[in-house]
Parts: C-alpha cells; sequence; structure tokens
C-alpha cells in the first residue's frame, strides 16, 4: 500500500519540471489534487475485491472514503474561489480501468512494469488499457473538435439578419 501513496505523490513530481518555470495556477492545482486522489480512489475500489483479509477490505474501503471526500472539498473550493479544475472531461468518462492505467503511465509517467506491479495486473493488460484509453480519449476530443468546428461559424438566424440589414442600411446612406 506504501507504494498507493507514492503513486500520488509522483503525480506533483512528475508535473514540477513543466509547472516550475511559471507555477501551477489554481485551477492546475486543483486538476493535480483532484486526479491524484482518483488514482486513489480507483486503487481502493480495485483492491476491494481481491483483498483476502478483512483488514486489507477495510483498508481498501476507507481509501475510497477518504479520498472521495477530499475530492470533494477541493471541489467546492474551487467552486468558491471561482474556479474550475482544468476541463477532465473526457479522462473523467473512461471506465476506471482505463483512466487508472492512464493516468500512472501519461500523467505520473510510470513504466509499464511500475503500473503492473501497483495495480497487479499483467503487463499486457496495462498495454491494451493504456492503447485503448488514449483510443477513447482521441475519439472523444476529435468528437468535440468536430462540434466545435461546426459552430464556429453557425448561421446565427434572426441575428445575422438584423446585423445584415444594418450594415446595409447605413452602407446605402453613404
Amino acid at each position: 500500500m506504501k507504494t498507493l501513496h507514492l503513486a500520488g505523490a509522483a503525480l506533483a513530481v512528475a508535473l514540477a519540471p513543466a509547472l516550475a518555470l511559471a507555477g501551477p495556477n489554481d485551477a492546475q492545482i486543483a486538476a493535480i489534487v483532484v486526479t491524484a486522489n482518483q488514482v486513489d480512489i480507483d486503487a481502493g475500489a480495485y483492491a476491494q475485491a481481491p483483498a483476502g483479509a478483512d483488514d486489507v477490505k477495510a483498508f481498501a474501503r476507507q481509501m475510497v472514503t477518504d479520498h472521495t471526500a477530499v475530492n470533494k472539498s477541493a471541489t467546492d473550493l474551487a467552486g468558491k474561489l471561482h474556479l474550475a479544475p482544468e476541463d477532465k472531461r473526457q479522462l473523467d468518462a473512461l471506465p476506471a480501468a482505463f483512466r487508472s492505467v492512464f493516468v500512472l503511465r501519461a500523467v505520473e509517467e510510470l513504466s509499464v512494469e511500475e503500473t503492473a506491479q501497483l495495480l497487479a495486473i499483467p503487463e499486457a493488460t496495462v498495454r491494451s488499457r493504456h492503447f485503448r484509453a488514449r483510443s477513447l480519449l482521441r475519439e472523444a476530443l476529435a468528437q468535440e473538435i468536430d462540434l466545435a468546428e461546426r459552430d464556429l461559424y453557425a448561421f446565427g438566424g434572426a441575428h445575422c439578419d438584423r446585423t445584415v440589414a444594418a450594415v446595409l442600411f447605413v452602407a446605402d446612406r453613404r
């Protein structure tokens, strides 16, 4: 379980070089806290099923409870400060198994071997879940870009008609 706590701390260490130049802003800090806690929530939920000892199951349940409460507190604080953690809707939409692997591999930059040990799954499973998570994220982002592109120069209906009429009226008067 010590490795699980180190994995949460590894997120800050992995992001430190990129954020050291200007320092993280409040929204980035909120995103780091929420992401790190989500990893611990997923790990706790995953550990509950295969755990044999009652103490281990109780600890896993406590991890989920504690880190869920911290995430709620972080989100509430961000709301009070009128901040939004950096957008991670697509990441949140991933199934927990894919999200955990993606965060450990892409965000925390753990190796395939380290991720497999941490999650107690085969290395081949880590590779396939990471690949699938990236594919799902790519699809979600592509759909979002397609929607944004479609709406970028959308016809504004009556508003556009009024604007054009006003411009033509002014042009005719000159």
